[in-house]
């Protein structure tokens, strides 16, 4: 919050009460009129930043959960022929010189 002298005030759990903007700053208890307050800063939470955290969180997880059981520890033991699905060889026909019977 912005007096109207331009003094900054962070409150903590602010409430407006009547024509009086009351909080706490640093333990004590607050109140400046609203004629006193010139602006207000809220900080709010993002909804879809969140979900984009967590959708990579989970990217993340399952990739190294796909290492940790393939350990592709050879890039030449990886398929990347064209129509096979993307994994170790042994698991695609025709990929890395091996069949699946």
């Amino acid at each position: 919050m912005t007096r109207a002298d331009h003094a900054t005030i962070s409150l903590d759990s602010p409430s407006i009460t009547s024509d009086t903007l009351v909080g706490l700053h640093d333990g004590l208890l607050i109140r400046v009129a609203e004629a006193d307050v010139s602006s207000v800063k809220a900080s709010v939470p993002s909804p879809a930043r969140t979900t984009a955290l967590l959708i990579g969180i989970g990217v993340a997880a399952a990739y190294t959960t796909y290492l940790l059981v393939f350990k592709p520890e050879d890039p030449e033991n990886i398929c990347f022929a064209p129509g096979a699905a993307f994994g170790p060889c042994g698991l695609n026909a025709g990929c890395c010189g091996t069949s699946i019977p």
